[in-house]
């Protein structure tokens, strides 16, 4: 690869082909290399098991994988293997794979389980046998596992004991199914404990204890499919261990299936050169990864920002935690883990930064004080590219340990655009980096952030070393206006073969010149820059000609304090946006009971009543509307009228993926008549709007109807 041009936050892309009268924009490349689209991270690996040959042979004595150990109903401090030991494991369970199971090179093997060491394990064995890695989402529910297992024909799969049950519930439909390798809960490094709650991000929540024997075995019958513990394939692969094949570039790595926000999810092929220039595409521009790097691995290894980060790692030799399988212990192991580099979803962060604020607010006034007052002056020595030492030591240093040990210097985000608050929360707490990714399962990572670009909460930033990408007009969007926009496509060694099984999918998506069509909408700022605006099919167009893009104002509103999650809807006869707010109790409690407001509710600590009180949607879309000034938002992008909910939208429930983006056919669905209901109140109003100003011999506003009102209502 050739040396990095320095960064110029002013032209960040630079174009490499005209569009030469196309409908569409000129091809453009990371301004940093843009005489060649790389391919390789280190010479010579060219597979992922090459890679990490490489990192065992340079690395083998370093830490490589650690969990928190399980002892006495309590996680304890993370114990590790070094690069050695993993790679006898690895080769011990892919070992036991074949000559147990009877599994052959290009065989598929499947894993729905939560991130631990077996996970790591059996996912590295696939590489270095030849195996094609099928990794589930945990979350997943019983129609898209049956649809997984159905449509690639896995014959193996790897299961968590928290994902037991899922599996047994569809495995008497899976005929190919012949064999479950089932993680126990009990035993040493990356065991599961017992009794732990599932999170929303997992969904899947087990409302009983799985049957267990006394050796903590998972009894589930999986129908016609051979059942057996993960020790004992381990067992048979120490009397007949070898290390596989060697594997290359073209062939087939993983099939990693789509989340399913639209539909059934999709089979996306990968094969090991399309991942390992990914990887070659994105490390340098990270400034490289560390061997002496630790990276807390909490997102599912199904989606791709994660699998892609797992194995950079491996591949430069650093080290990886796994979480201890409760989103509730997150804070505890990052405190114990002390890693450098964290990944996550903007869902996550902002529940941090929440409950960090609330901890605030119930400390006495100096502290409150202290840390707004080093919040801000951090903020303001940053944009003057200093640091204050002084609130560091004073306020910060604390906050640190606790949350994260210190040492993170890097921080990703994807699946959404991160508000400013919580980027600045992230940078300050942290004191780290940040940098928001453009994740595809297509493509891996797309697009990442420079994270000295103060625009960088406003953009997905540029494309990764080994891509290359180009707007295409569609529909109300053209790439020949003053601001570029039109459908994101991406060409480059990184792109996915194809859709496994639909020739069809396939054609439509990845057209003959190597163009990847995502389907999401973007527009390129003056600097090179990409910022998205939405899906395609998610741009809601209202009666009066505005068009507005829901899933773009679901980010910037579900920053509102009340909000867990919010489905925004935009009806084809109607003049206004309307929406599903999935509420947080406890904060919807707390502010009914402030001193200046608990009169105003009949019971403040009653949740329901809460949420079907006007006066309290009242407040809630008047937040929204703080929101909308806040982000410049168009008029007609404002939310008018909500349904209050506390149900929270999970997987399980099919109303959300399994990284919790919103299923909105779904919402549709389930809140149609919630919906049509607000839509209704808001006419009412309307009308007695109109008819108070009749009365009172008052000219009518030229206003529609739905327009008058809920003004009056949110304000």
């Amino acid at each position: 690869m050739s040396r990095l041009e320095p960064v110029d936050l002013t032209q960040q892309t630079v174009t490499v082909e005209s569009e030469q009268g196309k409908k569409e924009s000129h091809t453009k490349r990371n301004a940093q290399l843009a005489d060649e689209l790389p391919f390789l991270l280190f010479e010579g690996c060219d597979t992922l098991q090459a890679s990490f040959k490489r990192a065992l042979r340079d690395y083998g004595d370093r830490n490589c994988i650690g969990a928190r150990e399980w002892r006495k109903n309590s996680y304890g401090k993370y114990t590790w293997i070094n690069y050695r030991t993993f790679e006898v494991k690895v080769d011990q369970f892919g070992s036991g794979l074949k000559h147990k199971l009877g599994m052959k090179t290009g065989d598929k093997l499947a894993v729905m389980a939560d991130n631990c060491v077996e996970y790591l394990v059996a996912m590295q064995a696939a590489f270095n046998q030849g195996f094609v890695l099928v990794p589930i989402y945990p979350s997943f529910g019983s129609e898209d596992v049956a649809h997984v297992l159905d449509h690639c024909k896995t014959e193996v799969v790897v299961v968590g004991a928290e994902c037991a049950r899922m599996l047994a519930s569809v495995a008497g439909s899976c005929k190919k199914l012949r064999h479950v390798v089932v993680i126990p809960r009990h035993g040493g490094i990356g065991k599961l404990g017992q009794g732990k709650v599932r999170s929303p991000l997992e969904a899947y929540k087990a409302k009983d204890d799985l049957e267990e024997d006394e050796m903590g075995e998972i009894n589930e019958d999986f129908g016609n499919a051979e059942r057996c513990l993960y020790d004992d394939v381990e067992r048979e692969g120490q009397e007949n261990t070898d290390s596989g094949p060697t594997t290359a570039p073209g062939d087939v790595a993983a099939i990693l299936y789509t989340a399913g926000t639209t539909g059934a999810p999709k089979g996306v092929v990968h094969t090991n050169g399309s991942l390992v220039a990914c990887i070659g595409g994105f490390v340098p521009i990270l400034s490289g990864l560390l061997p002496s790097d630790v990276y807390y691995s909490y997102l599912p290894l199904a989606n791709s920002l994660e699998i892609v980060c797992v194995n950079a790692i491996l591949a430069c030799g650093g080290a990886i935690g796994v979480y201890s399988g409760h989103l509730a212990n997150l804070i505890a192991d990052l405190e114990m883990l002390r890693p450098t580099i964290l990944s996550g979803i903007p869902w996550i962060y902002e529940r941090m930064y929440k409950k960090l604020m609330q901890q605030v607010t119930k400390s006495n006034g100096l502290k409150q004080w202290l840390f707004t007052k080093g919040l801000n002056t951090k903020k303001e020595k940053a944009q003057q590219g200093g640091d204050s030492g002084w609130w560091n030591f004073m306020v910060f240093k604390k906050l640190r340990t606790r949350m994260g040990g210190g040492r993170v210097r890097l921080a990703l985000s994807a699946n959404a655009p991160l508000s400013p608050t919580i980027l600045n929360f992230l940078e300050v707490v942290f004191g780290c980096r940040v940098q928001q990714v453009y994740n595809l399962t297509e493509v891996g990572i797309a697009t990442i952030t420079n994270a000295t670009d103060p625009d960088k909460d406003k953009t997905v930033g540029v494309p990764i070393l080994s891509l290359e990408m180009k707007l295409v007009d569609t529909g109300k969007f053209s790439t020949k206006k003053e601001v570029p926009a039109g459908e994101i496509c991406f060409r480059g060694p990184a792109v996915a073969k194809e859709y496994y099984k639909d020739d069809q999918l396939t054609s439509q998506a990845f057209d003959a010149d190597g163009w990847f069509h995502t389907g999401d909408i973007g527009e390129l700022r003056g600097n090179g820059t990409l910022t998205l605006v939405d899906r395609e099919e998610s741009i809601a167009s209202l009666s009066t000609g505005a068009v507005a893009p829901t899933e773009k104002l679901e980010a910037i509103y579900n920053r509102s304090q009340f909000i867990s999650q919010i489905f925004v809807y935009g009806d084809s006869s109607e003049p206004c946006l309307v929406a599903v707010v999935s509420v947080l109790p406890s904060v919807l409690r707390s502010f009914a009971n402030a001193r200046n407001v608990r009169d105003q509710f009949a019971d403040p600590d009653d949740v329901a009543a809460l949420c079907e009180d006007e006066k309290m949607r009242n407040i809630i879309v008047s937040d929204l509307r703080k929101l909308a000034r806040a982000n410049s938002l168009d008029p007609s992008n404002l939310v008018r009228g909500v349904f209050l909910d506390v149900t929270d939208w999970t997987a399980e429930d099919g109303l959300a993926t399994p990284m919790l983006k919103l299923r909105h056919q779904a919402l549709l669905k389930k809140y149609k008549k919630r919906i049509t209901d607000v839509y209704d109140e808001l006419k009412a109003e309307a009308r007695a709007a109109l008819q108070a100003e009749r009365e009172r011999g008052v000219e009518p506003s030229p206003r529609r109807e739905s327009d008058s009102e809920s003004e009056n209502a949110s304000d």
